[in-house]
């Protein structure tokens, strides 16, 4: 290379874009990556929601005092109801009530606050409540199905745990539920932020 032809010079520090890029991935990474895990494996293992019926409209999933009539889940059930309720719907394959028992309220202001309401991540927003609901089934799925059950709950305020033990591949084994209690009801988030 002749002294007249120079290399491209590249600036050790990020543009404003970039830094923003960055910090963006980073909160996406903390609190949705298990969402973003649920997404690839549940496309691998076939576990997929639904497909909304042709000429129907979708109804909304939830109301103040109640998460669905299939559910039976009222504001007067406890975390543990809500647990079993979510694995009585993976036993019979129902994304739709696992999604009913999400806290949609909260799942949607985390991607708001996450995302900063841009318009790039509209997908995502517009699909937090599915994203939530697969990232529940996955983490649940870790576990071999006919070994579930609830076998702890812990409630601090109006935040919950349930421990779901069971086996993986025989071997005894564990899985979280997080809950929230929304409109006095206490409903699933796929991790307490």
């Amino acid at each position: 290379m002749s002294a007249s032809q120079s290399q491209p010079v590249f600036s050790p520090r990020p543009s404003r874009i970039g830094k923003l890029i960055h910090r963006d991935i980073a909160r996406l990474r903390t609190v949705w990556s298990p969402v973003l895990i649920a997404l690839i494996l549940g496309g691998i293992a076939g576990c997929k929601p639904p497909a909304p019926s042709a000429g129907k409209a979708e109804q909304p999933a939830t109301s103040p005092d109640t998460t669905g009539p299939a559910s039976g889940i009222t504001a007067a059930s406890t975390p543990t109801e809500v647990a079993e309720a979510v694995l009585a719907a993976m036993k019979g394959d129902s994304m739709k009530a696992i999604e009913q028992l999400v806290a949609r309220k909260k799942v949607e202001a985390d991607v708001q606050a996450i995302t900063g309401g841009r318009s790039q991540f509209a997908g995502m927003a517009n699909n937090a409540v599915r994203l939530a609901a697969v990232s529940v089934a996955s983490e649940l799925n870790s576990l071999d199905s006919d070994s579930r059950r609830v076998s702890a709950e812990s409630i601090t305020g109006d935040r919950a745990t349930c421990t779901i033990s069971g086996t993986k591949n025989g071997q005894p084994a564990e899985a979280t539920l997080n809950l929230v209690r929304e409109d006095g009801t206490w409903k699933l988030v796929p991790s307490h932020r």
